[in-house]
């Protein structure tokens, strides 16, 4: 998926922007310093917390090859804690809590890029 809203988005930059920058007399790195950075940066950041989000929230893959139970990741180790004869619900929820917090602070801190990455293709100019 990012793969496709990478090249989809970088096949929306007028190729307008490249001639006028090579006209000024800049080579291929000015144009990717120049253009294609700053364009780019809000879809770089969206489809890494995107793909950060996915890895982060993998369950099946980890549960079906990690039988030791020091190399579980926290979902599975979440999933395991809840499996046992007695649930002790404030404990799970606590640790559900602690678990979803450094997902909430790296998105509280790329919250702008992402919302422009998520809306750079939307809006025709």
């Amino acid at each position: 998926m990012t793969i496709f809203v990478m090249r989809t988005f970088f096949e929306g930059i007028p190729k307008e922007l490249f001639e006028s920058i090579k006209i000024d007399g800049g080579n291929e790195f000015r144009c990717f310093v120049s253009l294609v950075i700053p364009f780019a940066l809000p879809i770089i950041l969206s489809m890494g917390l995107v793909t950060v989000l996915n890895t982060w929230n993998d369950f099946f893959w980890p549960l079906l090859v990690l039988p030791d139970q020091h190399k579980m990741t926290l979902t599975v180790g979440l999933y395991r804690f809840m499996d046992q004869q007695q649930i002790l619900y404030g404990q799970v929820f606590s640790a559900m809590s602690l678990a979803s917090v450094p997902l909430m602070v790296l998105f509280s801190f790329t919250m702008k890029f992402f919302v422009q990455g998520l809306t750079s293709g939307a809006i025709k100019a």
